[in-house]
């Protein structure tokens, strides 16, 4: 098919990617198709990060030209892997390169190729990276616009960080610090989260902190499951803050909310707890998650946390006192603990049975209050179970 008779579009959509204000006269257009401004009108949407609406929005798009397709297929490809499904989103931007190949658009098959590289990178896909890389780099030669040099500088940054070559990364790094008055808003987002990767597999939480309070510039970024996930996790490795989290605020992003219910359930010491979420994960993704625990992909910040608490795995069991009385049984319970104790684990270990009424938790914190007053020690509830402060336990037990 001629691409002039598509030239109308072609110009939008070149607009869209370096004047968006600009090209949203072609809405109105009368020279358009209702497909080509369903397409158009989908890029604004992706920008905002409506991936719902794009993908009913779409759905309607019907087209026999294979331009118009391979943007559909483009779209629908960057709004699945935004939505975190990234083997679906894999398979939409295969179908879009195939069809781009036919046409002398360099630009359009390069986001193709980039976006390959982002999902092969997420996935771990070592060999897809590079084969990735190879079709930017002949398609630079071809000639790409400056933004899109900038994007391949960061796929070569990121690439470098994969394979753990710290020094070559920092030197691209350099770079692209330079470079930053020329990149878009959502290219400076890439750049943020590259480098929180880059410091975190370094262990440089600071450094990551910093990248989280940049990303807070950004209100699109800032409101989307991923920066509240990067924010919770991060806090809880480096300062050993509580999980809290609402379910509603990851709807567009199920793995990390599983995520989050594995790392929380192991902090509360509860691993069998813990392994039922695990499970969903392998279940979804078994490339990335193994048996018991496992992480199969690269270092981040849930085999990070998965290290924090990897005495909590396996099940825990508790040595029933030897003391029949409560205030030293209670002590030698607590003392002798690796990990956190359940409230109810401990009060069944003092009272002999369950906790079945409101009393039997008064019970217990009356007991606790009476041990943290007499005996001048810092025994703190948290996530539902009790502990000793580390550098107690050595006067608790003698």
């Amino acid at each position: 098919m001629s691409e002039i008779k598509f030239k109308t579009f072609l110009e939008a959509l070149k607009l869209i990617h370096s004047d968006a204000k600009k090209s949203k006269k072609y809405l109105s257009d009368k020279r358009l198709t209702i497909a080509e401004k369903k397409i158009l009108q989908s890029w604004f949407d992706l920008k905002n990060c409506e991936h719902q609406k794009i993908l009913e929005n779409l759905k309607t798009a019907i087209t026999d030209n294979e331009l118009v397709e391979s943007q559909k297929n483009l779209i629908l490809g960057l709004t699945y892997n935004n939505m975190g499904n990234p083997k679906v989103a894999s398979d939409y931007l295969q179908v879009a390169y195939s069809l781009l190949e036919k046409y002398p658009l360099v630009e359009h098959q390069f986001i193709c190729s980039y976006n390959h590289f982002i999902i092969s990178f997420n996935l771990n896909h070592d060999q897809k990276m590079k084969q990735a890389l190879r079709v930017m780099e002949r398609l630079s030669e071809q000639g790409i616009n400056q933004r899109q040099n900038i994007c391949y500088e960061q796929c070569k940054f990121n690439y470098f960080t994969f394979r753990g070559y710290y020094e070559e990364a920092a030197k691209i790094l350099t770079i692209l610090e330079k470079n930053k008055p020329l990149m878009s808003e959502a290219v400076i987002m890439a750049q943020h989260i590259s480098k929180f990767i880059f410091y975190l597999k370094q262990g440089a939480y600071s450094d990551c902190e910093m990248c989280l309070e940049d990303m807070k510039q950004f209100r699109l970024f800032r409101d989307t499951p991923n920066f509240l996930y990067m924010r919770l996790m991060l806090s809880h490795l480096k300062n050993d803050t509580p999980l809290y989290f609402y379910e509603k605020d990851f709807k567009r992003s199920e793995v990390l909310f599983i995520q989050l219910k594995v790392i929380k359930s192991l902090e509360a010491s509860k691993p069998n707890e813990a392994l039922v979420h695990w499970n969903q994960l392998k279940e979804m993704d078994p490339d990335n998650y193994g048996d018991n625990f496992k992480y199969l992909g690269q270092t981040n910040l849930m085999s990070l946390c998965l290290e924090k608490h990897k005495n909590k795995i396996h099940t825990i069991q508790f040595k029933k006192p030897s003391s029949k009385n409560n205030v030293e049984a209670l002590l030698e319970l607590l003392s002798n603990a690796s990990v956190p104790i359940p409230k109810d684990t401990l009060f069944q270990s003092l009272w002999g049975r369950e906790m079945l009424e409101p009393s039997d938790d008064e019970k217990l914190k009356n007991l606790i209050y009476y041990v943290r007053k007499n005996k001048n020690l810092e025994i703190i509830f948290r996530n539902g179970c009790y502990s000793i402060v580390e550098e107690n336990k050595a006067k608790s037990a003698g």
